[in-house]
Formats: C-alpha cells, structure tokens, sequence
C-alpha cells in the first residue's frame, strides 16, 4: 500500500491509503509478500526517477482527469 501511495502522490495525485487484513493468511505467505513489496519498492523508486513509461498502455479515462484537476 506505501508503495501505492507514493507513487500517486508523485503523480500529483492526493490520495490516502486503507490496509486490508488477511485473516486467512499464514506466515509464510505474509513474509513472502513483505519481501516483494520491499524490493518492489527499491525499483518503484527507480522507475519513477527515470520516468519509465507504464508496461501497460490504457485509454485515458475522463474521470480520473476530473480527479487530478480537483
């Protein structure tokens, strides 16, 4: 989710964000996923530095124009 946030908010985007608990969840998979999002977050940081375009092109949608004006 940090890494969610960060990433909006350097595109200018004012934006809050909610964790989720995973209730069904065991440890393994937890430190699994903390472990990604730790070095996912390493090459967010890089990507956003080099203003790598996104991997996947998509219409630009009129509400989230809307939004980003506000």
């Amino acid at each position: 989710m940090g890494r969610a946030v960060t990433l909006c908010r350097h595109l200018g985007i004012d934006t809050d964000g909610v964790t989720a608990r995973c209730t069904g969840c065991g440890l393994t998979l937890l430190a699994q996923k903390a472990a990604r999002d730790y070095l996912a977050s390493g090459k967010a940081v890089l990507d956003a530095i080099r203003r790598r375009p996104p991997a996947v092109s998509s219409p630009a949608d009129p509400s989230v124009t809307e939004a980003r004006r506000r």
